[in-house]
């Protein structure tokens, strides 16, 4: 009889097994990057939500690419809070929302220029599907027209930097990308500044046929310390910031000869120490740079010990350009402080500590040694009288 009365309760959990909660992947929509804006003179919040079609980003197997880019479908809230604003969205969804594949966030210039960003961040990572590895940047554009640019080549849209910035910096390494983990980490920390990158569009470079084509660029960076925003500073200030990150694999340098152009070279992996110096009641930061490079272009013949010299000035000059820039407005864009402060606080080091946290000046920057290695001329021997 027990065996019997098993075999009965066998048969009636079969149906149940399985992801018997799951919802069907035809009966939800994915959301794949989330822009928030705040408007200060409406006093309203915006969100907008970029929606692709899986079903349409599967690769041609004959050319990689599709036919016609895949359209993207964006949807736009409005609200006094954030909440409300997603759920107007929600109001006007014909099938369940995903947020599961959310792989980029994008704020717009009002919000990452006020303190209401925390109170976002944690309204926003409320919902349990959202993952803290997406993509994190701010931008100065119309987000719907940010979240409509098209890829070269009619890629999918998950191929662009919005959503693939990883790629896009191992061919030019300016501004490291961030995901939203390691944002809120310096974005909350204690004398870390947090370097948001900004992205922009532009048409000035491709073209499609004879027709300009918008493409997606990192323009710059939003500057935040101790939850505070500090400023914008454009991409043209930042050169210095390659050479003190670890994963830039891939810079290139110009050198110039009584403003002429004398030789480019492409720098890769930098080895950075940073060492501070307490004395006096002040803190000062010396730098040393080690970096391999590969020459691309030589106007004329030079010296290996004089090419590498004058691309370690060169380096050295925009390292100090750019921190100037940031402490006009209150950056420490090479985290300094953080190497400044003693790991373990001591009786004789509170003097130290209250150096390190006091504010930068271009004074705080002592010396700057930029070691070049020449490694390689490319397919050429690296130097040839001519």
């Amino acid at each position: 009889m027990k065996r019997l009365l098993s075999g009965l309760c066998l048969l009636v959990l079969l149906p149940l097994t399985g992801c018997w909660n799951s919802s069907d992947v035809d009966d939800q929509d994915y959301v794949n990057a989330v822009g928030i804006e705040y408007r200060q003179k409406e006093k309203q919040y915006g969100v907008y939500l970029q929606l692709i079609s899986f079903s349409k980003i599967a690769k041609d197997p004959a050319g990689g690419t599709q036919p016609s880019p895949v359209p993207a479908w964006i949807a736009t809230g409005k609200g006094d809070t954030l909440l409300e604003a997603i759920n107007q969205i929600y109001s006007m969804s014909e099938r369940k929302l995903y947020w599961g594949h959310v792989t980029a966030m994008v704020l717009g210039e009002e919000m990452a220029g006020t303190q209401n960003l925390t109170e976002v961040l944690e309204t926003f990572m409320r919902y349990y599907s959202l993952r803290y590895t997406m993509w994190t940047f701010c931008t100065r554009e119309d987000m719907v027209k940010l979240f409509t640019a098209s890829p070269n080549f009619e890629k999918s849209r998950l191929s662009t930097q919005l959503h693939s910035p990883d790629s896009h910096y191992e061919i030019i390494s300016n501004v490291e990308p961030l995901r939203l983990n390691r944002f809120i980490q310096l974005y909350s920390g204690t004398r870390r500044t947090a370097l948001l990158p900004c992205l922009s569009l532009s048409s000035r470079v491709w073209s499609k046929d004879d027709k300009p084509f918008t493409s997606m660029r990192v323009a710059g960076v939003y500057t935040f310390k101790e939850k505070r925003p500090h400023g914008y500073l454009a991409l043209d200030k930042l050169q210095g910031l390659r050479w003190l990150e670890k994963n830039t694999t891939r810079a290139l340098i110009g050198i110039m000869e009584e403003g002429k152009p004398l030789a480019a070279i492409r720098m890769h992996h930098p080895k950075v120490k940073i060492l501070p110096s307490y004395k006096n009641g002040a803190m000062t930061y010396d730098v040393k740079v080690t970096v391999n490079g590969t020459i691309n272009e030589l106007k004329r013949f030079i010296s290996e010990k004089e090419l590498e010299e004058k691309a370690g000035q060169t380096i050295a000059a925009e390292i100090r350009r750019t921190f100037a820039y940031g402490v006009k407005i209150g950056a420490d864009l090479y985290q300094l402080q953080v190497h400044g402060r003693p790991a373990i606080m001591l009786p004789g080091e509170r003097g130290r500590a209250a150096a390190a946290d006091e504010p930068l000046t271009e004074a705080s920057l002592r010396d700057i040694q930029v070691k070049v290695h020449i490694v390689s001329g490319g397919k050429y021997k690296i130097y040839s009288e001519r």
